[in-house]
């Protein structure tokens, strides 16, 4: 049995997951009595019962307002949240492992002590289950601090903060942590700001739109459509149909060798010549019979030769000649073979403001789609880490793009089933959306001063996470509050430090550095100017905003293709 230091409360209420205590007076103990300063929020405590050692943490402290003369022998009341306990395994009690829940609850006016050093090793020891470390205890910096690793990966995690508080550093940690035990891993994580090329220059593969393409090929409906069709367009209706039926014959017609054609259907991912694209709404155009006037064709056509001839977009039209490369896109993206290289970061600022969305979407899509179609054949876990998740999936479902949203969304929820484990990133946890930041079971918070972020995140945490809450806006950086399936309690931890050469370009510009002197010339500005020039073409954006007609008649478009395989036209005179 533990041994038990002097009693600084007592028990006077008892509900459920949680009891109320008092804290006893310092009278004639002088000395032996636990100082106050000892005495804090998130201070773990025990209580002794018959058959268990109960431990709980501490969530709040009052004293009722009395007048001063009498301020001394004022009563100071405790909530103390309930953990778990330790169950003798006999009368001698000989100890089992601390579990968590509560069998045998705290008789009234039962003692409280103090957790001592070897308590906190006891409840917070090296679970057996597969862990790595990531700190160690705030409240004794000799204990590590471990999360469990399946519990954190399959059952998806988020971390969360204000910019400046150390998430990139934190999501360094956690990803080496993670494959410096398990080196055969495989992890893919989109990086918006280019901020995670620099930690992991061993481990990383590096991916921008310089050396991976993504051909039009493998875009499905909603994604050629969010591309090509502007959706203000009087006409969107008529220029989305027109462009599904043209993507469906122009597969038919490279997949010649395909027995059944009428399989065909405008989501496969196939390759097709975006010429034949071209020739049939040519073809249309000519027909006698126009409804719509020539006007959705010319929009289209106009559309497509803008973005082949676009130099950012090169990622996606990549030449006159279609190879069907569907194989190595997979391989580079899911790391197979992983060849000392766990990790693909996908640089998504070189890609397109207007088709990040898009791009991320592809990539959701694919990976989701692979590990289902790969179940028969062999498991292969991947975790999705996608930093600014909020941009992706906002709380606000009339931002943002439609599919991106549902495709995370059936990733968290059933990406467990699969092998796909999900990690999001966001420093505005109020601006995502609550039903997919709920699926995330555990949660890495760093300081947080907003209100309304903090509210947001109490709602998510555990009720036993509680009584750290209140640390959230006076934490320091490093230091984190993780709670969830992925440790065994809640705890509130220093994060190891990570060494300066694999940190995350993320710290922020030092502008009464660069203030102080005067580095810049004509040449610096001309070498900007070329660049921008030669790799960033001026291209209209694409408004987002959808008026409900029109927006109603895309997805009729978008369901009909979907559900139905196209007939392919008998005439291919003007596709030979």
């Amino acid at each position: 049995m533990p041994h038990f230091n002097t009693p600084f409360a007592f028990v006077t209420a008892i509900d459920g997951a949680s009891l109320r205590a008092t804290l006893m007076q310092n009278t004639e103990q002088e000395g032996k009595f636990p100082s106050l300063e000892n005495i804090q929020i998130g201070s773990l405590v025990k209580i002794s019962t018959p058959r268990s050692i109960v431990f709980g943490m501490i969530c709040s402290m009052s004293v009722q307002e009395q007048s001063s003369a009498r301020a001394s022998t004022t009563p100071c009341t405790l909530n103390i949240n309930l953990l778990g306990e330790i169950v003798f395994k006999n009368s001698q009690s000989q100890e089992l492992k601390f579990k968590r829940g509560i069998s045998t609850y705290p008789a009234l006016y039962a003692e409280i002590f103090l957790a001592e050093e070897d308590d906190l090793m006891q409840v917070y020891a090296r679970p057996h289950e597969p862990c790595f470390r990531v700190g160690t205890l705030q409240q004794n910096n000799t204990i590590p601090a471990y999360i469990l690793a399946n519990n954190l990966i399959a059952n998806h995690f988020a971390v969360l903060g204000t910019t400046g508080t150390g998430k990139s550093c934190t999501v360094a940690l956690l990803l080496h942590s993670i494959l410096d035990v398990y080196p055969q891993g495989r992890v893919l994580l989109l990086d918006p700001h280019n901020e995670y090329s620099a930690a992991f220059p061993e481990k990383g593969e590096i991916l921008d739109t310089d050396n991976i393409h993504l051909p039009y090929w493998l875009l499905n409906s909603e994604e050629m459509i969010e591309i090509f069709v502007d959706r203000q367009s009087p006409t969107a209706e008529r220029e989305a149909a027109l462009l599904c039926d043209a993507i469906v014959q122009a597969k038919v017609l490279y997949n010649m060798d395909i027995k059944d054609p009428s399989a065909i259907t405008v989501n496969n991912p196939m390759p097709y010549q975006l010429r034949d694209v071209l020739r049939y709404i040519d073809e249309k155009q000519g027909e006698l019979d126009q409804p719509n006037g020539h006007a959705p064709y010319l929009r289209l056509k106009s559309r497509i030769h803008q973005l082949k001839g676009d130099a950012r977009y090169k990622f996606i039209f990549t030449g006159l000649r279609v190879d069907d490369t569907f194989a190595e896109i997979l391989g580079r993206l899911l790391r197979m073979p992983v060849n000392g290289k766990p990790i693909a970061v996908f640089n998504l600022s070189t890609v397109p403001t207007e088709i990040v969305d898009v791009v991320v979407s592809i990539i959701c899509r694919l990976i989701f789609d692979f590990s289902v179609h790969s179940m028969d054949v062999e498991r292969m876990p991947i975790l999705l880490v996608c930093e600014e998740a909020h941009r992706y999936i906002p709380r606000d479902e009339s931002k943002g793009f439609r599919q991106t949203r549902t495709l995370l969304a059936r990733v968290a929820q059933e990406g467990r089933k699969y092998g796909i484990g999900l990690g999001l990133i966001t420093q505005r946890p109020s601006l995502i959306s609550e039903t997919i930041v709920s699926q995330c079971n555990t949660l890495i918070t760093l300081r947080m001063s907003s209100e309304v972020d903090q509210a947001f995140v109490k709602k998510s945490m555990p009720e036993t996470a509680i009584g750290l809450m209140a640390a959230l806006p006076a934490l320091r950086n490093q230091e984190a509050i993780i709670s969830g399936e992925g440790v065994q309690l809640p705890v509130r931890v220093t994060l190891s430090e990570l060494p300066a050469q694999i940190r995350p370009r993320s710290e922020t510009v030092n502008f009464s550095d660069f203030w102080s002197r005067d580095t810049w010339t004509t040449d610096k500005v001309s070498k900007v100017i070329n660049k921008w020039r030669n790799q960033d073409k001026t291209l209209p954006k694409q408004t987002t905003t959808v008026s409900n007609n029109v927006n109603e008649a895309l997805q009729s478009v978008l369901f009909r293709e979907e559900d139905r395989p196209i007939v392919p036209t008998t005439n291919k005179s003007l596709f030979l």
